[in-house]
């Protein structure tokens, strides 16, 4: 798994009602200004089997900076790879020998070298870390609801055609984690993408799944899917 996917230490931030449920701001956040200049880093997911066609994603996240009147540049992902493994040693690594978990210090260390190094060749005010990254969704009928959007559930076969679902599926969504050029997070929020994968019966009735082919091709879906990830990104957020 990348180390950029989940940003776990949120201090001091603060979820709104009024938004997504798993949306997160640090506090006192006032959005991403237009005259921003903004870096984004190659997109990193939770299984390298949902990577195809990742560049759509990511032009979509590009243009849509764009249409809010920010410079954007997207880090080229060699140079990106590079940096991180010389930050990587560094830092010793960020993960606890003793446990195998995150070690907090090692990894804002991390983040903090990395942005620093970074900034030898990229101008910017603002780091974009996007993220692919597997959530719940919640199935009623044939739909399924997560991270502000409704999809159909996919199924193959004749024993789910017109099936009527309820409980969970996975659904893939965009994270997207923002960071200021002096590494202090500022927020993570969140867009569902797609459904990728195919719901299936055997003969026996067992369950299993089947992961879509052409993932990003729907392009009305991902930009749907970006637009509910940055939009509480280009105003301030009214903090209880």
């Amino acid at each position: 798994m990348h180390p950029f996917v989940l940003f776990l230490y949120l201090v001091g931030c603060s979820t709104l009602p009024d938004t997504l449920v798993d949306n997160r701001y640090r506090e006192g956040y006032n959005g991403i200004k237009s005259s921003e200049k903004v870096l984004i880093v190659p997109i990193s997911m939770e299984y390298r089997e949902l990577s195809e066609d990742r560049e759509r994603v990511t032009q979509s996240l590009k243009s849509r900076f764009e249409e809010n009147g920010m410079s954007v540049s997207v880090l080229n992902e060699e140079i990106y790879w590079n940096v991180w493994g010389e930050v990587l040693k560094e830092v010793g690594g960020i993960y606890s020998p003793i446990n195998g978990l995150i070690d907090k210090t090692k990894y804002e260390n991390a983040l903090t070298k990395f942005i620093s190094k970074t900034s030898r060749s990229e101008d910017f005010s603002v780091v974009i870390f996007p993220a692919l990254i597997i959530k719940k969704a919640k199935t009623s009928g044939g739909s399924a609801r997560w991270d502000g959007v409704k999809r159909r559930v996919l199924t193959k076969g004749v024993l789910l055609k017109g099936a009527s679902f309820s409980g969970n599926v996975e659904g893939l969504s965009l994270q997207v984690m923002v960071l200021d050029s002096s590494a202090n997070w500022l927020s993570t929020t969140y867009g569902g993408l797609v459904l990728p994968y195919y719901e299936k019966l055997d003969n026996l009735r067992v369950p299993s799944k089947e992961l879509k082919q052409n993932l990003f091709s729907n392009d009305l879906h991902i930009n749907e899917g970006v637009d509910i990830a940055l939009s509480p990104l280009f105003s301030p957020v009214n903090f209880p």
